[in-house]
């Protein structure tokens, strides 16, 4: 069974979230440097290359 459209942008959008809100709490918690691409993915309860992947997929937003 495939996902609709819908569906994957709303998991897209509840990961990004989930990634931000980790990023913003580990800064809180330890300055920049405690920002790491595993850190992020651990404490938002994610794949390790969850982060990453977020990262690229803005990174060509923002080039674009």
């Amino acid at each position: 069974m495939s996902v609709g459209r819908g569906e994957a942008q709303q998991r897209s959008r509840k990961r990004r979230e989930l990634i931000v809100r980790a990023t913003t709490e580990l800064i809180a918690e330890g300055g920049p440097k405690a920002v790491t691409h595993r850190a992020v993915s651990a404490r938002a309860g994610l794949p390790p290359a969850s982060a990453r992947s977020e990262e690229r997929r803005v990174g060509k937003e923002c080039r674009s």
